[in-house]
């Protein structure tokens, strides 16, 4: 996968964290809307009985004849608004359907009553798309970019061989290892006896732990301990070109990513020759 679209990776993942904090800002906004409306509504109450307050002080106040003007006046206003007021429910009640215009059809989340789809569900679909297509093909996108063998061999101490791999983790996922390891080596078509070991860059001592987010990348260090008499005979036929076969042991990686189940792959060891290492 070239740079350009590990870039786009993390740019939809940003998307999707920005849109997916919008949703409590914007159910503080619709609340703050719902109080303010309260608070209208109070005022224009309290407004409209102040006004009836004022016009029935007026009107006990003016003399008995201009009393019955006023009262005259009131009684044709009332009657009017109220004939308005029920023809304009009679039209509400009776006006025929127009079945030409249908309802949008949205799909039930389960909590209630149907409603549209969430907005950060579709920004987010090219995320999940790029999340399922880097699952599928993660071997590809955890890439080994760089490798170098060293073959630890003095005289009084246990030799071993040590395969250093630089991984780049080109996914969506952190990709995790505990150094949990499988399998076995082969030399000459010859299974070692020793079991492979598996550290991150620091260790041992301590626990092997191995964690690359999206972007970043880091040393898996394989240690194969073998005999003094298998050290020298991989020394003496060094020149020709023998395999240092690890291709069957397996590290497991668990890709961890919010929203998702946790998943696990193996990432298997390298081919290599003692002639290719360097003699500490």
């Amino acid at each position: 996968m070239p740079y350009a679209k590990l870039v786009e990776e993390k740019c939809f993942h940003a998307v999707c964290e920005a849109v997916k904090t919008k949703g409590p800002i914007r159910g503080r906004a619709s609340q703050v809307k719902r109080v303010l409306k309260k608070i209208l509504l109070g005022f224009g109450v309290l407004s409209n009985i102040a006004t009836l307050i004022g016009l029935w002080i007026a009107y006990i106040s003016v003399p008995a004849s201009v009393q019955a003007k006023i009262g005259h006046v009131f009684l044709i206003a009332g009657a009017s608004c109220s004939v308005a007021l029920y023809l304009w429910l009679a039209w509400l009640i009776f006006q025929p359907s127009n079945p030409s215009v249908a309802r949008p059809s949205y799909p039930n989340t389960g909590a209630g009553t149907p409603g549209p789809p969430e907005p950060q569900d579709e920004e987010c679909k090219a995320l999940r798309a790029i999340a399922d297509e880097d699952a599928e093909k993660i071997r590809d996108r955890v890439r080994q970019i760089g490798q170098r063998v060293e073959f630890h061999f003095t005289p009084g101490s246990d030799p071993y061989i040590e395969i250093f791999t630089e991984l780049l983790n080109a996914s969506v996922f952190d990709v995790v290892t505990v150094g949990k390891v499988e399998g076995h080596t082969m030399y000459g078509g010859q299974q070692l006896s020793s079991p492979p070991q598996v550290f991150d860059k620091t260790g041992p001592p301590g626990p092997t732990l191995l964690n690359l987010k999206h972007g970043e990348w880091g040393t898996v260090r394989i240690r194969q301990f073998i005999s003094t008499d298998v050290a020298d005979r991989m020394w003496a036929d060094r020149s020709r070109n023998i395999a240092v076969d690890m291709s069957l042991v397996r590290i497991t990686f668990k890709m961890l990513l919010a929203n998702r189940p946790l998943r696990e792959f193996m990432f298997y060891g390298p081919r290599t020759t003692i002639e290719e290492a360097k003699r500490v």
